[in-house]
C-alpha cells in the first residue's frame, strides 16, 4: 500500500489514492458489519493489514502507542456486556510503516465502501522508522470501495488524476478545498453518498486495486 502526500499542517497523514473527506463517508443508518472480515490479510506486495472488531466510541478515546501494536492482535477480545461491534480496528504493516485506523463499512446501494479515520487520541504513527505524532494534526476520512469474498478482500481506490480533472472542471459539484493540489471534501456526509452513488459504477474514476489473501 502506498503513502499520501497529504502530510499537510493540520491534516493526519492518510491513504493514498483515497477521496479525503472532513465528515464521515458513512452515517448510522449505512453501517453494515461483516464479521468474516476480521482477522490477519497479506497483500501481493507482503503488506500485512489485521481487522478485529471495535466495540467504542467514535471518538477513539484510546491510549496507543507503538510497543501495544502485536503481530497478531487479539481479534477475539472480550466485548462490553449487551454490545455488538459496528466497526474494526486496522492495523496496517510493511517494512517501511505502522498505521492504525478506526474502519466503518457501508453501504450505498450495492456498492459497499471502507471509510478509514486515523486511530489518533494521543496516538501515533510510525513512518520508515520514525515516529510522528499526531497529537496536533487534524484527521480527515478517507474512503475506498471493497469486494470481500471467501478468501480475498479486494481494496479498489479512486483515480485521483481523474477526480482531480472532474472536481477542477467543476463537474463534480461538492464542496470542497484544493489543498496543495489535493482535493479535500468539506461537503456533509448526505452530499458525499450522493457522490459516491453516481460514481459507483464509473471505472473511469477507480484505478489501483489493491487484493489481500486471507493468513489468519
Amino acid at each position: 500500500m502506498k503513502y499520501s502526500r497529504l502530510m499537510l499542517p493540520m491534516i493526519a497523514l492518510a491513504l493514498s489514492s483515497c477521496v479525503y473527506s472532513l465528515f464521515p463517508f458513512y452515517s448510522e443508518e449505512t453501517i453494515v458489519y461483516h464479521p468474516e472480515i476480521n482477522g490477519k490479510w497479506l497483500s501481493e506486495d507482503s503488506s500485512v493489514m489485521i481487522l478485529e472488531p471495535f466495540y467504542g466510541q467514535d471518538d477513539i478515546s484510546n491510549d496507543l502507542n507503538i510497543s501495544s501494536l502485536k503481530d497478531t492482535p487479539d481479534v477475539n477480545q472480550k466485548a462490553p456486556d449487551s454490545a455488538s461491534p459496528k466497526g474494526y480496528k486496522m492495523t496496517f504493516k510493511d517494512d517501511d510503516a505502522t498505521l492504525v485506523y478506526l474502519v466503518y463499512l457501508f453501504r450505498v446501494k450495492e456498492s459497499t465502501y471502507m471509510d478509514l479515520y486515523p486511530w489518533l487520541e494521543k496516538g501515533v504513527h510510525q513512518i520508515q522508522g520514525e515516529v510522528i505524532l499526531i497529537d496536533n494534526l487534524f484527521p480527515v476520512h478517507s474512503v475506498m470501495q471493497i469486494r470481500l469474498e471467501a478468501n480475498s478482500l479486494t481494496l479498489k481506490q479512486f483515480n485521483l488524476d481523474k477526480l482531480n480533472k472532474l472536481f477542477k472542471s467543476n463537474r463534480i459539484r461538492l464542496r470542497h478545498e484544493i489543498v496543495n493540489d489535493e482535493v479535500l471534501i468539506t461537503a456533509k456526509t448526505p452530499e458525499t453518498q450522493k457522490f459516491l452513488e453516481n460514481y459507483s459504477k464509473d471505472p473511469s474514476v477507480y484505478g489501483h486495486e489493491e487484493v489481500y489473501i486471507r493468513m489468519l
